[in-house]
C-alpha cells in the first residue's frame, strides 16, 4: 500500500541543514561538525484530547509501534486504540451537525492527518494511501486511519472486480446461448435476464460474502476474536447489499424495457451491484445511522491492520461473481429454450458408485447419458437430467413409441460443466445443491429467503458458493418417488408444478 513520505521540518540553530527521513518522529539529532537539530514530533491535535486517556500520552517509538511482526490485536491494544477510536466516535458524534464532512474524514482532520481523505468514494485513491505515525497526533490513530484505508482498499477491489466480471458476461453471452439455450429466438437472452433480477443481488451478496471470508480465513495473523468479530460485521454488511440490491433492482424495470440487447441488460444490473458496494462504503465511512458502530466493530483490535496482510484478489473475485450468475442463468436458459421445454431435475437412485451397473433406471436413459451426467453422493449415483414427459395413451392395439424418459440437458454435462469453463462449474456442483436444498425441507422448495438471511448470518448460507443449498433452481427426484416419477412421464399425470415429475 502506497504511504505519504513524512514531511520533515528541520527547525535550526544556525544555518540550514537538511537531513533525511529517518531522522523524523521526534528525534534529536547531533554531530561533531554540526549544530543540534531537534526534528519535530508528532503533530497536535485541532482538538482537545483527554488528558488521562492512555492513548493520548503513546509516542511513534513506543513497542507497539513499531514491532510489526506482532500480531496485530497485541499492537492495536498496546496503543490502546479501541478507546481511541471510542472517544472519537464520541467527539464527532457530539459535533456532528457543525463538522460538514463525513466520519472518517473529520476524524483525519482533528487528528492532523492528510485534508480531503474521502474514503466515503469508492474510487477514492487518496484514501487508499496510509499514513506514516508521525503524521498525525497520536499513534492510536496512525493505526486506525491506515486500517481504513485496508478496509477501502478491499471494499474497491470488491466494486473493480464485479465490473471486470460485468465485461466478462457481456462478450460470453452469445456461446452462453449457444451452449444452454440452443436453437435460440433472437430475443430469448432478453427474456432470460428479465426474471433473474434478484439473482444479480443474490450474487452480489454472495461475492460480498466470498469478500468477507477470503479476508476472514486467510489473515495469517488474525486471533480467533478478531475472526468471529469480523464475521459479525460483515454478516451486516452482507445484508445491506442484499436487501439494497433488491431494492435498487426494482428501478431501472422502465429502462430495461427500452433495450433490445442483453448485453445492455447485463450493463444495467452489474451497474446496480457495483452502485451497492459503493453505497455500502459511503454509508460506513461517513458515520451515518448505526454505520459507525459497524465500522468501529471491524476496525476493533486491528482485524484489518496493514501487517495482517489482508486484501482481496480481484482476479478470483471476478471468477467467483462469473460463476454465481452462470449458476442462477443456467436453469432458466434451459427451461426457456424453444427447441422444446427441457424439465432440469437432478434423479436420486440405488445404483452404487464405483459400478456401471444399472439398476432402476437401466430403462429410463441409456448408459451414455448415465456416464454423462452422474455425480457420485453417498455411496449413489444421482443424475442431473431432463425429464421428457412420454404423453402418449394407447388406443386399441396401437402403441406408444419408445423414448427414454430422461436425457442430457444442453450443456450439463460433464464435458461441459467440467470445472474450467462457464465459472467453474461443475456437474457437481448443481447436484449436491440440489440435494442439499431438499435434505433442509425435506421436500423440494427450499430457498433461502433475502430477509432471512438478512436477519441471520449470511456468511453461513453462502460459504459453499455455487453448493449453497438451493442455490440452483431445480427440483431434486428421490429414489423413493422413484415409481411415481415414472408414472407421471408415462401419462403426463400430477399437477404441472415447478417440481414436476418430482412431487404431485
Amino acid at each position: 500500500m502506497k504511504v505519504f513520505g513524512a514531511f520533515l521540518v528541520a527547525h535550526l540553530i544556525g544555518d540550514a541543514l537538511a537531513y533525511p527521513a529517518e531522522h523524523s518522529a521526534g528525534v534529536t539529532s547531533r554531530d561533531d561538525t554540526s549544530p543540534a537539530v531537534i526534528f519535530p514530533r508528532k503533530p497536535k491535535a485541532k482538538v482537545p484530547l483527554p488528558p488521562g486517556a492512555a492513548w493520548a500520552k503513546k509516542e511513534c517509538t513506543d513497542k507497539g509501534v513499531i514491532s510489526a511482526n506482532d500480531p496485530s490485536e497485541k499492537r492495536w491494544k498496546a496503543l490502546d486504540t479501541n478507546n481511541a477510536l471510542i472517544w472519537a466516535g464520541n467527539y464527532h458524534e457530539a459535533h456532528k451537525k457543525s463538522a460538514r464532512i463525513p466520519y472518517v474524514e473529520y476524524i483525519s482532520d482533528m487528528f492532523h492527518g492528510p485534508e480531503g481523505w474521502d474514503c466515503q468514494k469508492i474510487t477514492s485513491k487518496k484514501c487508499n494511501e496510509g499514513v506514516q505515525c508521525d503524521q498525525v497526533s497520536t499513534p492510536a490513530i496512525y493505526f486506525v486511519m491506515n486500517s481504513i484505508s485496508t478496509l477501502h482498499e478491499i471494499l474497491f477491489n470488491a466494486y473493480s472486480a464485479t465490473d471486470t466480471a460485468r465485461s466478462d458476461l457481456q462478450f460470453s453471452l452469445g456461446p452462453f446461448m449457444d451452449t444452454f439455450c440452443p436453437k435460440k429466438k433472437p430475443d430469448m437472452a432478453l427474456e432470460i435476464f428479465k426474471t433473474i433480477i434478484d439473482t444479480v443481488a443474490f450474487a452480489a451478496s454472495m461475492s460480498s460474502a466470498y469478500v468477507f471470508n477470503r479476508l476472514i480465513t486467510t489473515g495469517p495473523l488474525l486471533s480467533s476474536d478478531q475472526r468471529g468479530l469480523m464475521k459479525d460485521s460483515a454478516n451486516a454488511g452482507i445484508a445491506y447489499i442484499l436487501n439494497a440490491n433488491k431494492d435498487n433492482l426494482k428501478g431501472p424495470t422502465s429502462e430495461i424495457g427500452n433495450q433490445n440487447k442483453m448485453a445492455d441488460q447485463a450493463n444495467i444490473y452489474f451497474k446496480q451491484i457495483m452502485h451497492a458496494f459503493s453505497d455500502y462504503t459511503d454509508k460506513i465511512f461517513s458515520g451515518k445511522g448505526n454505520y459507525k458502530q459497524q465500522l468501529f466493530n471491524l476496525l476493533k483490535n486491528g482485524a484489518f491492520m496493514p501487517n495482517n496482510n489482508l486484501n482481496v484478489n480481484v482476479e478470483d473475485l471476478r471468477n467467483e461473481i462469473r460463476t454465481l450468475v452462470y449458476g442462477r442463468m443456467i436453469p432458466q436458459a434451459w427451461r426457456m429454450s424453444p427447441k422444446k421445454a427441457f424439465i432440469p431435475v437432478v434423479l436420486e437412485t440405488d445404483e452404487k458408485c464405483g459400478s456401471d451397473k444399472r439398476g432402476m433406471t437401466k430403462k429410463a436413459f441409456t448408459d451414455k447419458t448415465a456416464k454423462s451426467t452422474r455425480v457420485c453422493v453417498d455411496g449413489v449415483w444421482m443424475y442431473l437430467l431432463s425429464a421428457q414427459p412420454f404423453n402418449c395413451r394407447p388406443l386399441g392395439d396401437e402403441m406408444c413409441p419408445q423414448q427414454d424418459f430422461f436425457e442430457p440437458l444442453p450443456g450439463g454435462t460433464h464435458d461441459v460443466l467440467d470445472g474450467k469453463k462457464w465459472g467453474k462449474i461443475k456437474v457437481e456442483d448443481v447436484v449436491r445443491s440440489v440435494h442439499e436444498g431438499y435434505k433442509k425441507k425435506g421436500r423440494n422448495g427450499y430457498k433461502a429467503d433475502g430477509k432471512d438471511i438478512g436477519k441471520q448470518k449470511p456468511m453461513d448460507y453462502f460459504s459453499k458458493g455455487v453448493r449453497f443449498p438451493g442455490y440452483w433452481d431445480v427440483p431434486f427426484c428421490p429414489k423413493g418417488n422413484w415409481k411415481d416419477i415414472v408414472l407421471r412421464l408415462s401419462d403426463g399425470s400430477g399437477k404441472r408444478g415447478p417440481f414436476w415429475p418430482c412431487e404431485k
